[in-house]
């Protein structure tokens, strides 16, 4: 069965919705089809590379069948790849600046 995704092309091109992962997006396991997404707190202009870092840190199938239908997604890559490698780093920064030890651990344990 074709996996098949709704995307509004021209919207999402400059829309980002700032660290899209599997938490926010609602999945139709029995449709096999992404059915809405949610959390827009945080949304606004900006690079979308952003939020397919953000499928591509989770889950490599999910982002693959992503990508499959996104054009210009390949000219996203280098900057997908770099976003990823900050999340780490952001989280620690997350922690130091929350006073939140676990969220600090978790982020700097990599550059132990």
């Amino acid at each position: 069965m074709k996996k098949r995704f709704i995307f509004w092309r021209e919207l999402i091109n400059l829309y980002r919705v700032l660290f899209l992962n599997p938490a926010t997006i609602l999945w139709d396991a029995m449709g096999n089809t992404i059915t809405g997404v949610i959390d827009f707190g945080g949304a606004g202009l900006g690079d979308p590379a952003y939020d397919f870092a953000g499928l591509l840190s989770y889950d490599e199938e999910f982002f693959t069948m992503i990508a499959e239908e996104y054009s210009g997604i390949d000219h996203m890559v280098t900057r997908m790849h770099f976003y990823k490698s900050t999340f780490a780093l952001q989280e620690a920064l997350f922690g130091i600046e929350n006073d939140d030890l676990q969220a600090f651990e978790n982020g700097i344990k990599g550059y132990r």
